[in-house]
């Protein structure tokens, strides 16, 4: 495997500003002419897009041209250090919404149904609210694909 030429093995590159999350891109905020108070009436945010690479798809790497014969040759590349591919997604107010809800909901669960100290929920509860405030979307997808099955399976019994 050669680093791809395209974008020097990151994966991809960065692309434009994305639309501002209170405006929709628009500059103006709510009902009136007013710019929005986000971005100040840009209409863009200060995160960037990441564009996927479109030579090697995000891999970094890209297939060896050579042939075998002409292997030995040349000196062979070292990947470059630290991690390929698209940079993480960050931690949006919807995450952390997400979050917030599965941890109340946590909480209250246990101290309703198990009584016991209130120290003891707030730490059981943490890494499984993290983990759902992290893939709230995929587990909402989830829970349309059972409900669409159950309905499914219902209809016709």
């Amino acid at each position: 495997m050669a680093l791809c030429s395209a974008c020097g093995g990151t994966g991809g590159t960065y692309g434009g500003y994305k639309s501002c999350y209170r405006c929709g891109g628009s500059g103006h905020g709510g009902f009136t002419d007013q710019a929005c108070m986000a971005c100040g009436g840009s209409g863009s945010s200060n995160e960037r897009e990441w564009n996927t690479c479109w030579n090697c798809g995000g891999a970094g790497t890209v297939a060896d041209t050579q042939t075998w014969g002409s292997a030995g040759s040349q000196p062979r590349r070292r990947a470059p250090s630290g991690r390929g591919g698209a940079p993480p997604e960050p931690w949006t107010r919807t995450n952390t919404v997400a979050f917030l809800l599965a941890y109340v909901a946590g909480v209250a669960a246990i101290l309703y149904v198990y009584e016991v100290e209130f120290w003891i929920p707030l730490a059981l509860v943490f890494a499984p609210a993290v983990i759902i405030g992290r893939v709230w979307k995929q587990l909402v997808i989830l829970g349309f694909v059972a409900l669409a099955i159950w309905i499914f399976v219902a209809m016709n019994d």
